[in-house]
């Protein structure tokens, strides 16, 4: 639990501090990077929204959270390898993003067998993961700077995506 909400919330941050000054470099105007991160979170609203339909199962959430993960993945994967349909894999990425943490929010509820493990679990699960998560874009930024451009920096945002799809299982798992 407390991988899947580092990794989730690791990925929401470096995201929306870094994709306007990604797609910039691109070759996207400012206005039009700034209406893309728009997308992106509003995409996130309605995903965080529709994802509880597939956390209905009372043995496991494993479906849920690999639904969650797999387009914040291929969003990123997307954008690395076809920067020119930007718009296209902000999209995407944003449906996987905020799906991402209302499924990691919700399973630190199901959980816990009690109120105090709930508790226990939620304050390590937030505690650690938000630690992790403030330190994604300042990594990212920085290595942004040393290697002088965004193809290693993206290349590190699909490397936690895909790290976040592989922990979507034990996860999910009761």
């Amino acid at each position: 639990m407390t991988a899947f909400m580092g990794l989730q919330s690791t990925s929401f941050y470096t995201a929306i501090t870094w994709l306007p000054t990604i797609e910039a470099a691109l070759g996207q105007s400012a206005a039009a990077a700034g209406v893309h991160l728009f997308v992106f979170q509003f995409v996130g609203i309605a995903s965080g929204l529709a994802i509880p339909r597939l956390m209905r199962s009372p043995t496991s959430q494993v479906g849920a959270a690999l639904t969650a993960g797999a387009p914040l993945l291929i969003g990123l994967v997307g954008l690395l390898v076809a920067p020119r349909a930007a718009v296209v894999w902000v999209t995407v990425a944003g449906l996987g993003s905020g799906a991402c943490l209302v499924v990691a929010l919700s399973l630190i509820g199901m959980r816990g067998r009690s109120t105090a493990e709930t508790a226990r679990l939620s304050g390590t699960a937030q505690s650690a993961g938000y630690l992790m998560a403030a330190a994604g874009p300042v990594l990212v930024g920085r290595l942004a700077g040393a290697s002088g451009g965004w193809q290693l920096p993206l290349a590190v945002m699909v490397a936690v995506a895909a790290a976040l799809v592989v922990v979507a299982v034990p996860a999910g798992r009761p």
